[in-house]
């Protein structure tokens, strides 16, 4: 995959400190998509299971907002906010 027109960020945890977890925004209108070390993740509804530092299994989810282009993530019930909200006034 070629992500260099594309916007990465990087998803900051506690639990992902040796394996680095990112999201890749594309430049289209396609879907983000959640990289594990670089990796694309498979998954399934905005689901995806991945590895953490302790060698676990952790659930990955992706939520979605109509208007941001990047998604919240949330890992293990916690949220993640990785780019700021766009602001109405």
């Amino acid at each position: 995959m070629d992500y260099k027109s594309d916007t990465m960020y990087s998803v900051p945890h506690e639990d992902f400190k040796q394996n680095k977890l990112s999201i890749v925004v594309p430049f289209s209108l396609a879907s983000p998509k959640l990289l594990l070390n670089g990796v694309a993740v498979s998954g399934k509804k905005n689901t995806y299971i991945v590895t953490n530092d302790f060698g676990k299994d952790t659930e990955v989810f992706l939520k979605f907002s109509v208007f941001d282009s990047a998604p919240d993530v949330l890992i293990n019930k916690t949220k993640i906010t990785i780019a700021p909200k766009l602001k109405w006034y």
